[in-house]
């Protein structure tokens, strides 16, 4: 061994030197390496250990490969390092192979001095050489990579697009200074892949991360090269694609939001060749035929509708094709997916390339059903109101104040007397009588400005015949279209009518003053021979004239009863003249409810005694004083408890009921008499009016009684009502303020 031009030494399993040969001995001291810890018996691992820190840090790589070698985890071990003496720098390569197969064994080392090897192997890639040129001279990365990544070129392209400096690269990995985190472990599989298969060239893309720490997306090209040793090493050569895949990425998701913004309008939207073929269509469409996009694509109309309407769709196509501009038609289609029927406004515009040439049509398709309904209703709606207005007599108008002009309607044109149904303003304003004119012009300038109301009567006279015409017109101004809108009335037949109504009510009026005048007179001039009457019929009764015989007794009786039944008709008569004629007055006093209610009940027992019927009283607890007409409400309430004794049978029962109510004292008298039909309860309160059964018809009365009773309660500012059943019974019942 000692005629090998190579270092050689031999280990034992322990890593003891057990054999060195001259050349190992001449190396240790060329390299100034002590030769106690390099020679025979020595522990060349604890060595290896050692030199760690002293000489290099790759030294501990070196103590565990031999370690691989011994225990047999792997069957060779090569391990470059640089030594540095007086000569200058030196290359080494040592190499560790077993001496046996069974392990642990011992190992034979053998270092090779490499240092003109590697020597050659720089000058090859040196900056200056054809390759660096031509890879500099790319406007591309050019990087080689030993068959361990570490970077043993790079061009001034990368160095640009990545920020770093030659120094701050060559030797380091690539995958330390330019690959992200998380895809180093697929890069890796990549490289050595590709080194192992010598997949060359190999291609892919992946991102690179810049000094800045931003990304770049870089596309590759990879080729595997062997030196003339048998040295691996990879040119990359790569192409910065971060704008084209950012510009690919803005293009996809603008096709994207396009799709999606063309699936969301509710208009079929369809793309068609000059074949007729679809290129697409969205979600809308899709339901008209029945079909996926995918299933339209590349078919025609004829494929999924009948001939005849495929046909006019193609007319259509071509048309619009033809002319260079889009054509709008209305078409009424079935919808495939569920045979509901829209009517369609299709506007069909034709497509261009780049160059300008036709390469299809465009079909947008909006439903215009709810349109068309639309349209259909306010034809309806014309007519009607056309009929409604030559039935009612009555027309429209519409003032566009910015042109001046007026737009009436045919009922508007007979009733002015004009032909023309638009009209200078002007024109309009000389129809009117001259003596209205003022008053219209001053209500047209108020609605304007002050949006006062525009409600005005006034006479024309009929452009075509010139008869004189009452016309009612009311109208509303539109700010925002500049515009007021009005309707007109020929109202002289209901202006005649009113006339005659007002005479009439003048007339009846007077009539009426004339009656309750002659009812107050003819009253005053009865009650004084009648006072009389009974005056001396009630003397002959209690005998102060003498005995009287039973017959006698008899006949005086009935002339007492008569005059008394009569007195009170003309005090009934006489209130309803006072009322009717505005002379009666409320005299408003505090009083106690209580006791007015207990004087009314006094008043009414005996009759109720008579027929055996129970009269009841029912005050609410802390009533108080009332400020109303005393005399009035005893009346009202005298009224009512009569006539609810005089209604009922004999022994049955009137009750007399008394609340504050919402601020109101609430008065209800109800009896369990005959009872009133519902189609008689109208006639209950109009003068002289009895209703017409047999148990009225028993009983003497007026008829006044209950018409004084609602108006002493209305001119109290309040209200009676009644409910009643025909053999129940009947309720009155009056409110008064209750303060």
């Amino acid at each position: 061994m000692d005629l090998w031009e190579d270092c050689i030494a031999l280990l034992s399993s322990q890593g003891i030197i057990y054999y060195t040969n001259k050349k190992w001995d001449e190396f240790v001291a060329a390299n100034g390496l002590d030769p106690k810890k390099c020679t025979q018996g020595a522990n060349y691992l604890e060595l290896c250990h050692e030199s760690n820190s002293k000489i290099s840090d790759k030294f501990s790589n070196l103590a565990k490969g031999i370690s691989d070698v011994i225990n047999g985890k792997s069957k060779v071990y090569k391990f470059e390092y640089q030594l540095t003496s007086s000569d200058g720098k030196s290359w080494f390569l040592l190499q560790v192979q077993q001496l046996s197969k069974n392990c642990p064994t011992n190992v034979i080392l053998q270092c090779t001095d490499i240092t003109e090897f590697k020597k050659t192997e720089v000058n090859h890639f040196d900056p200056e050489n054809y390759l660096s040129r031509i890879l500099n001279g790319l406007q591309l990365i050019g990087v080689i990579l030993d068959q361990n990544a570490n970077i043993i070129f790079c061009n001034n392209f990368l160095l640009n697009l990545t920020g770093w400096n030659l120094t701050d690269v060559i030797g380091k990995k690539w995958f330390d200074i330019f690959v992200p985190d998380e895809i180093i472990p697929d890069i890796k599989d990549v490289f050595f892949s590709t080194i192992k298969n010598d997949n060359s060239p190999s291609f892919y893309e992946n991102e690179i991360i810049i000094r800045d720490g931003n990304k770049r997306v870089i596309f590759w090209n990879n080729t595997v090269i062997k030196d003339i040793y048998g040295k691996i090493s990879v040119i990359c050569v790569g192409e910065d694609i971060t704008e084209r895949k950012l510009a690919d990425r803005l293009l996809l998701n603008s096709k994207v939001h396009l799709c999606t913004l063309i699936d969301t309008i509710p208009d079929l939207i369809w793309l068609k060749d000059q074949n007729g073929v679809y290129m697409m269509c969205n979600s809308k469409f899709e339901k008209f035929f029945g079909a996926k996009e995918a299933e339209i694509i590349g078919k025609t109309d004829y494929d999924f509708i009948d001939k005849e309407l495929a046909d006019f769709f193609a007319i259509n196509d071509r048309k619009a094709m033809k002319d260079g501009k889009p054509t709008i038609n209305e078409e009424l289609i079935t919808y495939a997916v569920d045979g509901h029927r829209e009517y369609l406004e299709t506007i069909k515009s034709p497509m261009y390339d780049a160059d300008g040439n036709i390469i299809g049509v465009l079909g947008i398709g909006r439903d215009i059903s709810r349109r068309k309904r639309d349209e259909t209703e306010l034809q309806k709606r014309e007519m009607q109101l056309s009929t409604a207005q030559r039935v009612g007599g009555f027309g429209s108008w519409e003032l566009d104040l910015n042109s001046g002009y007026v737009e009436a309607s045919d009922e508007a044109c007979k009733i002015y007397g004009v032909e023309n149904k638009k009209i200078k303003l002007e024109e309009i304003q000389k129809i009117p009588l001259p003596e209205y004119r003022p008053m219209l012009d001053k209500a047209l300038k108020d609605l304007l400005e002050r949006k006062s109301p525009y409600d005005v009567e006034f006479r024309i006279m009929r452009q075509n015949d010139g008869k004189v015409c009452y016309i009612h017109s009311v109208a509303e101004y539109f700010a925002e279209r500049n515009i007021i809108i009005g309707t007109i009335q020929d109202i002289t037949e209901r202006k005649l009518a009113e006339d005659m109504l007002l005479h009439a009510k003048l007339a009846a009026e007077e009539a009426n003053k004339t009656k309750s005048e002659f009812l107050s007179t003819m009253s005053h001039e009865l009650r004084t021979p009648l006072n009389s009457i009974i005056g001396f019929s009630d003397m002959l009764l209690d005998g102060s004239g003498g005995d009287l015989n039973v017959r006698q007794i008899k006949y005086i009786g009935h002339i007492f009863k008569a005059g008394k039944h009569l007195l009170e008709l003309i005090n009934d008569i006489l209130d309803l003249s006072k009322l009717e004629a505005g002379k009666m007055e409320l005299n408003y006093e505090l009083f106690s409810v209580y006791d007015a209610i207990e004087e009314v009940k006094n008043l009414v027992t005996p009759l109720a005694f008579k027929k055996n019927i129970k009269l009841d009283v029912n005050i609410e607890s802390g009533l108080k004083s009332l400020n109303a007409d005393k005399t009035k409400f005893k009346q009202i309430l005298y009224n009512l408890a009569s006539n609810a004794i005089k209604f009922t049978e004999d022994g049955g029962f009137v009750s007399i009921n008394a609340q504050i109510f919402d601020n109101m004292l609430k008065i209800s008298v109800i009896d369990t008499g005959i009872g009133i039909a519902m189609k008689d309860l109208p006639s209950l309160f109009q003068p002289f009016k009895q209703l017409n059964s047999y148990m009225t018809r028993e009983h003497e009365g007026t008829g006044l009684g209950l018409v004084l009773v609602k108006k002493f309660v209305e001119m109290h500012g309040d209200s009676v009502s009644v409910e009643s059943e025909i053999g129940k019974g009947s309720k009155f019942t009056f409110t008064i303020p209750y303060c």
